[in-house]
């Protein structure tokens, strides 16, 4: 399968500098006179078909600020392990469950979270690159929603079924040991860049098969919009599914960090009990 690859849309209500948005609150960039398109997870899918559901006027003016942009490629690049797990249980779900109510992400009543449009399926390629240091690997359905703030920041939900609960267990402890060692490739890319090396990352919850964690960093252009910011993310597995919140703080729309390691460990709560619940 080729490789999904992005470009971004500057988005005329905020900063050129924050025109990278995540998964599903990215644009295919059109004319003025073409219908307007989806929210994308990735801007440009070479040989795969596009979601056909267009945004609101009121979606479109409520483009945000810009955080990590998750990538997609084809199979040549996931280990065969996450291909076929050994000893995995047999399936459970063939779709993913629906994404979370706005009214129960993280600091809701303050962001005033609104969706963009509908949840979206999309293609489940072999690698799915979520941040700068979180991938998933043999995902056999994926399905996205998308959320604005009141400070026009985004959130985006990732949720993903595998064909087995061996498979799934084996993408979330990836995803785990990718935020344990975020801090190095961070670090690679601020000097890569000529930044300072300030990177820093944090487990802030654990709860039975699900976990919180943040980094800080003034961010390399790429994935993410630059600027100092405040990254979270939230991974919680149960059967065959996996499902990542993240969203992000960013300083140049005067946000600090709206998280605690109380509020992460009760959000994870709410994460693990909606996939459970789900079904």
């Amino acid at each position: 399968m080729p490789a999904i690859r992005r470009r971004t849309l500057a988005v005329t209500a905020v900063p050129a500098v924050a025109a990278v948005v995540f998964a599903a609150l990215q644009y295919d960039s059109v004319s003025a006179a073409a219908p307007a398109p989806a929210p994308r997870s990735a801007a440009a899918v070479v040989g795969a078909p596009a979601p056909t559901t267009a945004p609101t006027p009121s979606q479109e003016a409520a483009r945000p600020h810009a955080a990590p942009s998750p990538t997609a490629s084809s199979a040549a690049s996931a280990p065969a392990s996450a291909r076929v797990p050994a000893g995995a249980s047999a399936a459970g779900h063939s779709a993913p469950a629906p994404p979370l109510a706005a009214q129960q992400l993280p600091n809701a009543a303050n962001a005033a979270w609104k969706p963009m449009g509908s949840p979206v399926g999309r293609p489940a390629v072999q690698h799915i690159g979520l941040n700068e240091c979180v991938g998933v690997d043999g995902a056999t359905a994926w399905l996205q929603q998308g959320w604005v703030s009141a400070a026009k920041t985004p959130a985006i939900q990732d949720a993903f079924t595998f064909a087995t609960s061996g498979a799934a267990e084996e993408a979330f402890e990836q995803a785990g040991a990718g935020m344990k060692n975020c801090a190095a490739p961070l670090i690679a890319l601020q000097k890569k860049n000529g930044g300072a090396a300030d990177a820093s990352v944090a487990s802030t919850a654990t709860a039975t098969d699900a976990t919180a964690w943040r980094y800080r960093w003034n961010a390399a252009p790429g994935m993410s919009a630059p600027g100092p910011q405040t990254h979270h993310v939230y991974l919680a597995v149960s059967g065959n599914e996996l499902t990542v919140l993240q969203y992000t703080d960013l300083a140049s729309a005067q946000q600090a960090d709206t998280a605690t390691p109380a509020s992460d460990q009760q959000f994870l709560a709410v994460l693990s009990g909606q996939l459970r619940a789900a079904r």
